[in-house]
């Protein structure tokens, strides 16, 4: 029987978190890693410097190149994907546009409004791409202001239901104003040809994302698989059909044949292995279940840091900034802009390798992002109360 620190190796060496760097630029890195989350913030780029020492400028290149793309995929949430794996996240994003679409019917946006100004959106961009104050210049009343109740809704105007819609359809891409993933601020592009033209249905791209699904992580539950796709059950149980998936121990967890047959196989490092990781990291993210990734005196540090003791069932969501040696959670950071330095506290680990993974990575964040946000909310102000009980 595998120990959880073993498992951990595993799963990180599976996420090129372990040992050399694998070969390939951003695209591949993805590939073999999983999507990188996307939500204003610098996870896109920590998770391919953690991995493979790749620059911002190269993570921007290959955006700019159309290597990789910033679209709608699982949970219809906003992910970095491989450009071979768009049409997959847009399948895997259908119906999202739906349920927006709801939220509008209660402010009075009927779906004959939406469908006249997803015309109207693409008529606009058909001599450039335009950001979302451009938009509404060029469609004037056609863009309306759905007041306060709207506000309530999360919809200040009928055009993001315009928008949401015509990205999940492929017919427009959005791309970052200066070509920087870590803001949010957009403008929107006709997507021609379509990513999803002569595309599978979504029956085959959810079978496909579940083979990926668990190629990226190894083992996981079809309870982690739901929620990383927001499927039903029976929609997980028909994605995984043809996928062979085997128990692996008696905590439900799942495998493919082949990957049961590597981690029986498979040693852990000697040596520490330490990279410093985002809080939305895939390897948390995939699962949901960071509980996994600590041991016990993780536990009791997390709780002194965070002022929290652990909810019953574990920890779904880490609140810092991640230190992993060969896959476990053995310290905690963020990034102080202010002094230019990463703050952190570690429990665990070798302090020689952590300092030395914390320097290279305060190189990486100073020189070429500038700041490390979460979120594209966070800022050095929000980020103090984090900081002070890192130094505390």
């Amino acid at each position: 029987m595998r120990t959880a620190s073993q498992a951990c190796a595993f799963l990180a060496h599976l996420q090129g978190l372990l040992g050399e760097p694998p070969s390939g630029g951003p695209a591949e890195v993805l590939a073999r890693a999983g999507w990188a989350r996307t939500v204003g913030g610098a996870n896109p780029y920590l998770t391919l410097f953690s991995r493979s020492g790749a620059g911002r400028a190269e993570v921007d290149r290959a955006l700019a190149d159309h290597l990789v793309e910033e679209v709608p995929s699982a949970r219809s949430c906003m992910y970095l994907l491989p450009s071979d794996h768009v049409w997959i996240g847009l399948r895997a994003a259908e119906g999202g546009s739906a349920a927006e679409q709801r939220r509008g019917l209660k402010v009075g946006v009927t779906a004959a409004e939406t469908e006249k100004l997803c015309e109207e959106v693409l008529a606009a961009l058909k001599d450039g791409p335009l950001a979302p104050n451009e938009l509404r210049s060029a469609l004037g009343e056609k863009v309306r202001s759905l007041g306060e109740a709207g506000k309530k809704q999360g919809l200040s105007t009928n055009l993001p239901l315009a928008l949401g819609r015509l990205q999940e359809e492929g017919n427009i891409g959005r791309v970052p104003w200066d070509g920087r993933l870590d803001n949010e601020r957009y403008r929107y592009c006709l997507w021609q040809p379509s990513p999803l033209e002569g595309a599978m249905d979504r029956t085959q791209a959810l079978r496909h994302l579940a083979s990926l699904y668990w190629g990226w992580i190894g083992l996981a539950s079809l309870a982690h698989f739901r929620w990383f796709t927001g499927l039903g059950v029976q929609a997980s149980k028909s994605a995984i059909e043809g996928l062979g998936l085997v128990e692996v121990g008696d905590d439900g967890l799942l495998a493919t044949p082949s990957t049961q047959h590597d981690l029986a196989a498979f040693s852990a490092p000697g040596q520490p292995d330490c990279r410093l990781v985002s809080c939305l990291d895939s390897l948390f993210l995939l699962r949901r279940d960071v509980t996994s990734f600590m041991g016990e005196e993780a536990i009791a540090a997390y709780g002194r840091v965070s002022g929290r003791g652990m909810a019953s069932g574990g920890l779904a969501d880490l609140e810092y900034n991640a230190i992993l040696d060969r896959g476990m959670i053995v310290g905690l950071w963020e990034y102080d802009p202010a002094e230019g330095e990463i703050v952190y506290v570690a429990w665990g680990g070798e302090p020689t390798a952590i300092r030395r993974a914390v320097e290279k990575t305060e190189a990486f964040v100073r020189n070429d992002l500038g700041d490390c946000r979460s979120f594209s909310l966070d800022s050095p102000k929000s980020r103090q109360p984090r900081l002070r009980a890192l130094r505390a």
